[in-house]
């Protein structure tokens, strides 16, 4: 015998198995087998009496792999029932030529039972072939059914089908495994062992690597297994690692990725790469540490991925009319051409610059970065430009810069310079937002030429729900679905002048606010429809609210009213300066997110739910 041959554990159905399968190993000394009885049933037990543990691989057939596979944690090599298997059982069961027949197992075996009928010219009336049963309860239950309704007498299939029959006195035949069977799987199990030892081998030369090496590095096989890696024992490398396994099967899928793990310390860059060896899949990961944003603001850059951004690709892809935009996006700025997205807030500009990235495959693997141009500050502009980690040097980045006519000017024009003497734009897909058309903020000074030239590779202009009425009519249409699916009360639509009403009016704050308005109206509806009444009502409230906002905007804060109205005017005109982020408003004003989206629903609110 080899002086380390290959353990192997050989649970066996029936007793011929075991006779068969020391047949087959009779003349390996590379292989070291115990062999246990284990009918399905009882399959549980002699696990649970045995450690598993010691053996590299385990050996057995049909419904009892699936179960031993959920017990131990070692590989698991199913015999298969191959057509010779079957051809025997047929021929056994064709001695008794009166008797209705019927194939029964946890296989699904149909197919192959159909070929060799047809090869052989038996007639397929001759015997049912009924769906795989789901455990061994539907099996007597099959079984039963089988001979009660279909006058079946004699069940051919495996052990828990043989037994199911004999239990309820019924004739029968044990598909048995032949030999070539075995040898396939014992050839498998000596494969799958010499793999893992090789792996074991492999794992102790990962570690010599990664430990020396200067870079922080994980190795984690397809399973979620941690080959190797030289992070330190700590709980951030613990979030590390439970990040990288979250992401295997999108690094296996794209070959390659990059995301950001947010720490309460810092933020950290994985670079996960697909190794392929041995058959096998693996994940080669670089750590490193993430740009990181100075200063009290530290908001102004996200990172996201593309499951963080499906719900803004689900608003685009089912309304046409902005879906239409991406599909133009899709078609005139691929790969790194930038593009910029024009229009007034809550016009749906920042869902179509995620959409963008998580509409297409090649970016979607790739990191994206949203910078708030409303909130940089110097400090960070100059860390974006000079630092080595900025996320405008990495041609894996997505970058969309948010709000960019809020940028202060001299930062329009470094930025500018940079983009140009540094061909940014050929190596990162840059994606801007502007609230306001160009031929205005350009002659106004709100936005340099030598910027706009840099990132307007493609521009597309989002109109006001106003100026298209398709798009109102499908959102208002969609949103009163999805809110039948919230509300008690169901809604069936909008009597034809209610919907008229709403899509010409002047929605002041975009999408979030009309579906705020939608989502009242739905509330306090009186009947199956929402009137004309109804929606002329709530409008005149936003116009009375709007024409008090105005007020209290032209001569700053009314400090000669009441608290309420003054708490009011204050929220709004943070608001509108944070272009209506309850976030970042709430954050300015020290209260909760909730506190603003009461005060929003309140009589004197107009303003909308959510960022758009």
């Amino acid at each position: 015998m080899s002086d380390n041959p290959y353990k192997i554990l050989v649970l066996s159905p029936y007793e011929g198995f075991e006779h068969v399968f020391r047949k087959a190993i009779r003349d390996r000394d590379d292989i070291s087998a115990d062999i246990y009885s284990a009918p399905l049933n009882e399959i549980r037990t002699v696990l649970e009496s045995i450690d598993s543990t010691k053996y590299e691989a385990v050996i057995c057939r049909g419904r009892s792999a699936w179960e031993a596979a959920r017990l131990v944690s070692r590989p698991v090599i199913t015999v298969e029932f191959s057509p010779i298997d079957i051809l025997r059982s047929m021929e056994l069961a064709s001695l008794n030529r009166e008797k209705r027949m019927a194939f029964v197992s946890f296989f699904e075996m149909e197919h192959t039972i159909r070929l060799i009928a047809e090869f052989l010219r038996l007639p397929i009336n001759r015997f049912l072939i009924p769906p795989a049963p789901a455990d061994a309860d539907d099996m007597h239950r099959l079984i039963r059914r089988l001979h009660e309704e279909h006058g079946v007498d004699l069940f051919i299939g495996d052990g828990a089908c043989t037994r199911a029959a004999r239990d309820l006195g019924l004739e029968y035949v044990l598909i048995t495994s032949g030999i070539e069977c075995l040898d396939s799987a014992v050839s498998q199990a000596v494969e799958v062992c010499r793999m893992g030892r090789a792996l074991k081998q492999e794992s102790t030369f990962y570690q010599q690597i990664l430990f020396g090496s200067d870079d922080q590095l994980a190795i984690l096989s397809q399973d979620k297994d941690v080959i190797g890696t030289n992070l330190p024992n700590t709980q951030i490398s613990a979030q590390i690692i439970s990040s990288i396994k979250a992401h295997l099967s999108r690094i296996i899928h794209h070959g390659s990725i990059r995301w950001v793990v947010p720490t309460n310390l810092a933020s950290y860059k994985i670079t996960g790469q697909k190794i392929d060896h041995g058959g096998r899949h693996y994940a080669l990961c670089h750590i490193s540490s993430a740009f990181q944003a100075g200063g009290q603001n530290v908001s102004f850059i996200k990172y996201k991925e593309a499951s963080d951004v499906l719900k803004d690709l689900s608003l685009i892809t089912s309304t046409p009319a902005l879906n239409r935009f991406l599909s133009d996006i899709r078609e005139n700025a691929p790969d790194k051409t930038p593009v910029m997205i024009t229009g007034s807030p809550g016009t749906g500009k920042i869902s179509l610059a995620r959409s963008i990235y998580a509409a297409s495959s090649s970016l979607s693997s790739c990191q994206l970065v949203e910078i708030d141009c409303q909130g940089l500050e110097k400090r960070n502009l100059l860390r974006l430009l000079n630092e080595d980690s900025s996320p405008l040097y990495d041609p894996d980045n997505v970058i969309i810069l948010k709000n960019l006519e809020a940028m202060p000017m001299s930062f329009q024009l470094r930025l500018a310079d940079v983009l140009q003497s540094m061909e940014l734009t050929r190596r990162v897909k840059f994606i801007s937002t502007v609230s306001g058309p160009l031929k205005s903020l350009i002659p106004s000074n709100q936005l340099s030429p030598d910027l706009v030239y840099e990132l307007n590779g493609h521009s597309i202009h989002i109109p006001e729900l106003h100026e298209a009425p398709e798009l109102a009519v499908t959102i208002a249409r969609q949103y009163l679905n999805q809110l039948n699916q919230e509300l008690s009360n169901q809604v069936a639509g909008f009597d034809p002048g209610a919907l008229e009403l709403l899509t010409n009016f002047h929605w002041n704050y975009g999408i979030p606010q009309y579906k705020l308005t939608i989502k009242q109206l739905a509330k306090a509806a009186s009947g199956q429809f929402i009137t004309e009444q109804e929606v002329r009502d709530a409008l005149n409230e936003i116009d009375d609210a709007s024409q008090t906002n105005q007020s209290a905007s032209s001569s700053d804060i009314d400090l000669h009213a009441d608290l309420q109205t003054i708490t009011h005017q204050i929220i709004l005109k943070v608001l509108q300066e944070e272009d209506m982020n309850q976030t970042r408003a709430a954050k300015r004003l020290g209260v909760s997110r909730m506190t603003i989206w009461k005060h929003l629903n309140s009589e004197e609110a107009g303003a909308p739910e959510t960022e758009s």
